[in-house]
């Protein structure tokens, strides 16, 4: 194809949006609607993901014991632990560590600790490093039976809890999405189908003077991928945007981040894949709708 005829099926392919102004309109909002869907769920599905391998790379398992235990009756659960096959190693979280702690947590309002003692109220732990964190499950049911051993907490409850969380997420966005560009692609292709009835005319006498039938579709199908590529621009800047604004407020007001609690991934992190995902789908359910729509209606 030389240049100046791709330049001509371009050029005719952008004017075709602009000749169903209205249809274009809806065709480009469906579009948007449906990505934003999309660029929902591929967030939530993209933080749970990261969340899930930090868990993951986490080995440890905190042990607390009652707070009524005499000194010796913790210093048992420590030799417990030394003798444990599954531990590599173990750090002591003493009362006073954790009246510390809670300190912290209460900042200006601390003095409200004032006549508790020194933590006497608060539990002793132990940060348990297992050998292999895929036996935390095992080890966890083993140190529960253990005399003095209050709670257990352990990171692999929350990974279930997570991948479980995202199969559902992942279930429910693939009907969404998939009933949404169902949609855009209908749309699309009225559309065009607009587009050509229109001119039906001029067609013919193409037909009739002897032009390709590549040369007669190209323009249509050009058509819908500039709306699919205008839908997925808007739906890119508006998933961007309301990302940052959503991580900046968790940031400033809930979620602290930098613990290993919690991590969302930033807005430069998911750009790119983005980027990537809207402006394939978008072009792709365009260039679907144009070629659906020919098929049925330009008989050439």
């Amino acid at each position: 194809m030389k240049l100046h005829t791709a330049s001509y099926l371009i050029k005719e392919g952008a004017k075709n949006v602009f000749r169903n102004k209205l249809m274009s309109l809806a065709s480009i909002s469906i579009i948007i609607v449906s990505l934003l869907v999309f660029g929902v769920f591929y967030v939530i599905i993209y933080d749970l993901n990261i969340n899930t391998r930090l868990l993951k790379e986490q080995p440890h398992v905190v042990v607390w014991a009652d707070e009524n235990l005499a000194d010796y009756e913790v210093d048992l659960i420590a030799d417990y632990l030394n003798g444990n096959a599954h531990v590599a190693g173990y750090e002591f979280l003493s009362k006073e560590y954790a009246l510390e702690q809670v300190k912290e947590i209460l900042g200006e309002n601390a003095d409200i600790l004032e006549g508790f003692g020194e933590g006497d109220f608060l539990r002793p732990g132990f940060m348990v490093e297992l050998q292999d964190p895929e036996n935390s499950s095992t080890f966890v049911q083993e140190i529960s039976k253990v005399y003095g051993v209050a709670k257990v907490e352990y990171s692999q409850k929350w990974i279930g809890f997570i991948i479980s969380v995202g199969k559902w997420v992942q279930g429910i966005s693939v009907i969404l999405i998939a009933v949404f560009f169902l949609v855009a692609v209908f749309i699309i292709s009225n559309t065009v189908k607009l587009t050509v009835f229109a001119r039906k005319h001029e067609i013919s006498i193409m037909k009739y003077i002897g032009a390709a039938d590549w040369f007669i579709r190209w323009p249509f199908v050009i058509e819908g991928i500039v709306i699919g590529v205008i839908g997925s621009a808007v739906a890119y800047v508006g998933t961007c945007y309301a990302y940052k604004e959503l991580y900046e407020y968790l940031n400033a007001n809930i979620v602290n981040f930098g613990t290993d609690l919690l991590k969302l991934a930033t807005v430069q992190e998911i750009a790119l894949g983005l980027a990537f995902f809207y402006s394939i789908l978008g072009m792709l359910v365009g260039a679907l709708g144009s070629i659906l729509s020919m098929r049925k209606y330009l008989k050439v």
